[in-house]
């Protein structure tokens, strides 16, 4: 999220995109239910696979830091880590809508 160094900007594309497609814009318990289901399944499976959705636990460097925005810096967006983050949430949220609630 534009190297705020909070919560990392993939995670929240999967969330906007859950929200998207199984929240509503009225108050309907039982669609924010499902919808909060999925959003939790979601962070769920992608903390299985990277351990954790902040960046600078992600990244093992915290961008609002000096010494990690060099460090980003010094490396492309191809050689960080992020691209296999986006791929692997857009991946699980395909999964996840795919699915029948």
């Amino acid at each position: 999220m534009s190297q705020a160094g909070q919560v990392c900007g993939a995670v929240s594309g999967g969330l906007l995109a859950i929200g998207l497609a199984k929240g509503t814009s009225e108050d309907d318990p039982r669609q924010k239910a499902v919808c909060d289901e999925v959003a939790k399944t979601f962070i769920s499976q992608f903390k299985t696979l990277h351990g954790e959705i902040s960046c600078p636990g992600l990244l093992g460097y915290d961008l609002n830091e000096s010494s990690g925005k060099m460090r980003h810096q010094e490396s492309s967006f191809i050689q960080t880590p992020c691209s296999k983050f986006v791929e692997d949430a857009v991946e699980i949220v395909n999964q996840l809508l795919s699915i029948e609630v």
